[in-house]
């Protein structure tokens, strides 16, 4: 039997899928893992050092409130896959939108929203009873 992770992952691959591991729950954490070969294009430097960033969003529905977070560019190669990210589901929530941003010091942006609709998953609502 295969151990269930105590948080669900939600991994943005480079073959441009977006898979989850686990479940969302209402009031749980999750882990969101991003390909930085998603957004290849903004990656400056400024006096040697990576001057980049990708930035995420997540938009808890219903209500709209915005969970933001994100990584700069020194935190790992700008081929692979960046450190997790990791949220708290809100209470409220039934289901999360999230979009990325790619950006550098140059001014370049890029974006990855499933070309504007956003990727949306499903929150398990289910209590425990106790």
């Amino acid at each position: 039997m295969a151990k269930e992770t105590e948080f669900a992952i939600i991994r943005f691959t480079q073959d441009w899928s977006a898979i989850i591991e686990g479940e969302l729950r209402a009031g749980s954490s999750f882990a969101i893992e991003y390909d930085t070969r998603r957004l290849p294009r903004c990656r400056a430097t400024y006096n040697g050092p990576p001057a980049w960033g990708i930035a995420v969003w997540i938009r808890v529905l219903p209500g709209g409130d915005i969970i933001e977070g994100g990584w700069s560019g020194g935190q790992e190669q700008p081929d692979s896959t960046l450190p997790p990210l990791l949220f708290r589901v809100p209470q409220n929530a039934k289901s999360l939108e999230i979009w990325f941003k790619g950006s550098d010091q140059s001014g370049c942006v890029e974006w990855d929203s499933r070309f504007g609709a956003n990727y949306r998953f499903e929150v398990d609502q289910s209590a425990d009873s106790i």
